[in-house]
């Protein structure tokens, strides 16, 4: 759509619009406001970011960025994907448009703080730092999970070792958190959910290559790369019940 409107003569696009959604109350067994109708918020941000990302790229033309925004860190995302301006709606439906001087107030103060001089110097930076593709995607260096003894709560919050699908996190005898390097692919979900911002991604050195858990370059998802001691499927099968059961007479 945005090659076909940049070749009928359009100056710029937006990206993108809302989505169309179907919500169901399911105390009356009808479709809330009818039937379908256009949704978006802030869950829809990094499908919104996904179109700018790909249309500044492939064509280069001015983009208004707009659904998923919240704060200015949103603003801030959307026109390092390429948006050369942004659209704000649902959130000054929900806080009043005294939000609005608020967001603007974070993106000059973000500038301020990381000494950009202007927005232009900041439209597309992400983007020109992108992989193009899956198979660049797992042959980039990978990184690792650190995570900061000093902010962070273990043991009274543990919610980093309990959404870890790969076991690259654990608590050690002394109360903090292991990183299994070895394990890590580098998938951010820890640091996504760490309430404390106590985690960071660093590049995994040569050396940190322990047992050689996920060698992405020469293959991924192939039973004997994808897994290690502590969770490949032999051993969880030595060891769990759920495997050992005898058969039912």
């Amino acid at each position: 759509i945005a090659k076909a409107v940049r070749e009928a003569g359009a100056a710029g696009v937006t990206a993108i619009n809302r989505h169309t959604g179907f919500v169901v109350d399911i105390d009356t067994g009808q479709p809330r406001i009818g039937g379908p109708a256009g949704i978006g918020g802030t869950w829809v941000k990094p499908l919104s970011l996904r179109w700018v990302h790909r249309i500044h790229e492939e064509l280069g033309m001015p983009i208004s960025g707009s659904n998923g925004i919240f704060d200015h860190r949103d603003v801030i995302e959307f026109i390092m994907a390429g948006a050369t301006i942004v659209q704000v709606g649902s959130i000054l439906m929900v806080k009043g448009i005294k939000w609005l001087p608020k967001i603007i107030e974070g993106v000059e103060a973000f500038m301020d703080e990381k000494g950009y001089a202007s927005v232009d110097e900041m439209v597309g930076l992400a983007s020109r730092r992108s992989v193009k593709d899956y198979s660049e995607q797992f042959s980039r260096n990978r990184v690792h999970a650190v995570v900061n003894p000093d902010t962070c709560k273990n043991p009274t919050c543990n919610i980093c070792i309990q959404v870890c699908f790969y076991e690259a996190l654990s608590q050690n005898p002394e109360g903090s958190i292991d990183v299994h390097t070895d394990n890590c692919i580098g998938c951010e979900l820890c640091l996504d959910v760490c309430p404390f911002d106590s985690i960071e991604m660093k590049e995994t050195a040569p050396a940190q290559f322990d047992q050689g858990f996920f060698n992405i370059p020469e293959g991924i998802f192939e039973h004997d790369k994808f897994g290690t001691r502590r969770n490949n499927m032999d051993t969880i099968r030595a060891n769990s019940p759920k495997f050992n059961k005898e058969p039912a007479e």
